[in-house]
């Protein structure tokens, strides 16, 4: 019985796997071509891949990473990746923080005040322009810095090494050691120690 059961159910296994394929190939197809017309639900995965290549590009093909940015934010507005990256690339292509760069920088923070992904890259934005930020960014940038610390340590430090400017280098060194000071104080202190009143360069 099992002899002549396993030779005869063969070809119809493979007939099911063909179908299968076809199906999921067909279904490939459709949804390569639905991408121009996506709905907001399915526009969400090309949202996140456009800011992924406009993240991936960013020092490559600034061009590219701009172009991807902005399809990103066609589709999803509120994605914070894609908007600090188009800040970065306009402070790098005009070698300063522009009225556009600083809009986009804001929105980025409008959208996510403080987000553990972006830390880095934006508060070394935040340190290398300082002069040119306005009061109010500055404070959202030490608050940024203020929330992260410590559990974000390892971001805090990724932002000294990613400013590009020795001064902004040694103004996120300096801040990150005033604030592991004062956290080791508060730790061995039997009474809290308040936090250190300024975090600006």
């Amino acid at each position: 019985m099992r002899g002549t059961f396993l030779p005869r159910t063969l070809p119809w296994a493979a007939g099911a796997l063909g179908l299968a394929v076809a199906a999921l190939a067909a279904a490939y197809a459709v949804e390569t071509a639905s991408l121009a017309t996506a709905e907001p639900m399915t526009a969400l995965p090309l949202a996140a891949a456009y800011e992924a290549l406009s993240t991936r590009s960013i020092d490559s093909d600034p061009a590219r990473a701009a172009t991807f940015a902005r399809s990103a934010l066609e589709l999803r507005p509120v994605d914070a990746r894609a908007w600090l990256n188009l800040a970065i690339l306009d402070t790098r292509a005009m070698k300063r923080l522009t009225p556009t760069a600083r809009v986009a920088l804001q929105h980025s923070y409008d959208v996510a005040p403080y987000e553990p992904e972006l830390i880095a890259d934006r508060l070394a934005l935040d340190y290398d322009e300082w002069l040119e930020l306005p009061a109010d960014m500055r404070e959202e940038a030490a608050s940024e810095m203020r929330a992260a610390f410590p559990k974000q340590s390892k971001q805090l430090f990724a932002a000294a090494i990613h400013a590009r400017t020795p001064r902004a280098r040694m103004a996120l060194a300096m801040a990150l050691l005033r604030m592991r000071v004062m956290d080791q104080m508060a730790r061995s202190s039997p009474t809290p120690t308040p936090p250190p009143a300024s975090l600006t360069p």
